[in-house]
């Protein structure tokens, strides 16, 4: 008799031989084993093949499911028509697990009847090995308004990774990855988030976030701030028509306005993506700055520079580019 697994995890990969081993050895250490795997091979040309190729070999729960390149967003979404897990967990194929935490994050599925389980998700720096955790906290289950607690986290937002789903709640409710090849998990996070009747966080397992690996998208990526500004708002819209923005905007709002505002004072925008930030400008600048209390003050000096900006019809980038050389003559005049 067929015998569906209870989890179902998605690892989109592409050209990542050097990560991908400890990936697939953080799920085989699992103390959890009813699932199954399915690697989605986004048309790598490197020894990535190969390797799963092993894994499948000693595995025989691993299947590996090869398509030519499409992106991580189209990865994503041919692995969930493929699932046949009760429940769905997403890990990109540089990042690891903590053995527990399948066992723990099924455990609580189960326990509360929660549709989405959550965990912390620190920063691992490779090749340091150091770690950073990102400090918030959340009630073990959560419901309407209590989920504002989640939208403190960037990862909680910004990531489907470190989430345990049910498949067949998230099929119902048409949740997909858009296909872009950046920001495509900030809509399905939040919504996973905003819709879910009951959420859970369970604070004693991680799912590891690695950066400073070789294959690690470049933060100037073409069209990212498009992107992201896209996904936001997009985002936005989904916690305003789940009657969660209220409650939920100003975690949600750090977390939107930090991602813009880091990425134009790093890299600036191009005259078209500037427009597009004009042309959105209500939208943009609907962030009470009651919100901020508490925040970084480099982050409401920015938000309170953009909006001087916006409405006197002045560049952004440049007049935040021009206060970054003053203040760096400045320190190099005192040095």
């Amino acid at each position: 008799m067929f015998s569906r697994p209870q989890v179902s995890i998605i690892i989109p990969v592409y050209n990542m031989q050097d990560e991908l081993p400890k990936c697939l050895e953080s799920v085989v250490c699992q103390t959890f084993t009813d699932y199954e795997v399915l690697v989605i091979n986004d048309g790598s040309t490197d020894n990535t093949t190969q390797i799963i190729q092993n894994f499948k070999e000693q595995h025989p729960h691993f299947m590996c499911l090869t398509q030519p390149n499409q992106g991580v967003a189209a990865a994503r979404n041919a692995g969930l028509l493929r699932a046949e897990g009760t429940y769905v967990c997403f890990l990109d194929g540089d990042d690891f697990l903590e053995p527990h935490f399948l066992q723990r994050m099924v455990s609580a599925a189960q326990k509360t009847g929660a549709e989405v389980c959550l965990c912390p998700r620190p920063v691992y720096e490779m090749p340091t090995g150091k770690i950073i955790t990102e400090k918030f906290a959340c009630p073990p289950v959560m419901v309407g308004a209590e989920k504002a607690a989640a939208f403190e986290s960037f990862q909680a937002v910004m990531s489907v990774c470190g989430k345990l789903v049910r498949r067949e709640w998230l099929q119902k409710n048409n949740i997909c990855f858009p296909l872009q090849a950046v920001a495509e998990d900030i809509l399905p996070s939040v919504q996973m988030l905003a819709h879910a009747p009951k959420a859970a966080f369970v604070a004693d397992t991680a799912s590891y976030y690695c950066v400073g690996g070789k294959n690690a998208l470049s933060s100037r990526v073409q069209g990212k701030f498009t992107a992201l500004f896209t996904a936001f708002m997009q985002a936005q819209k989904c916690l305003v028509s789940a009657g969660l923005y209220a409650a939920c905007a100003r975690g949600f709002e750090n977390v939107r306005l930090t991602c813009l505002l880091s990425h134009i004072s790093a890299f600036g925008l191009t005259a078209e993506e500037w427009q597009l930030a004009v042309e959105n400008r209500a939208e943009l600048l609907a962030v009470p700055l009651g919100l901020l209390r508490g925040r970084a003050a480099v982050l409401k000096v920015q938000f309170f520079l953009l909006k001087l900006c916006l409405r006197c019809g002045v560049s952004y980038p440049r007049v935040w580019a021009k206060i970054a050389r003053l203040k760096k003559s400045a320190c190099g005049k005192r040095v």
